[in-house]
């Protein structure tokens, strides 16, 4: 998510967003993001 995310920013992007540096900063904020609300909703669920 991470990755895709930094690649669409740089291709498409206006600047700043299409600085590599930058865009892999968002990604990583993406990335992190993603990853928190999936490991919420799918590992970190209450009791049944």
């Amino acid at each position: 998510m991470n990755y895709l995310s930094s690649v669409v920013l740089v291709h498409f992007a206006s600047a700043p967003f299409n600085n590599k540096f930058v865009a892999q900063a968002c990604g990583v904020i993406i990335g992190l993001l993603f990853n928190f609300t999936l490991s919420s909703k799918l590992v970190f669920k209450g009791p049944l």
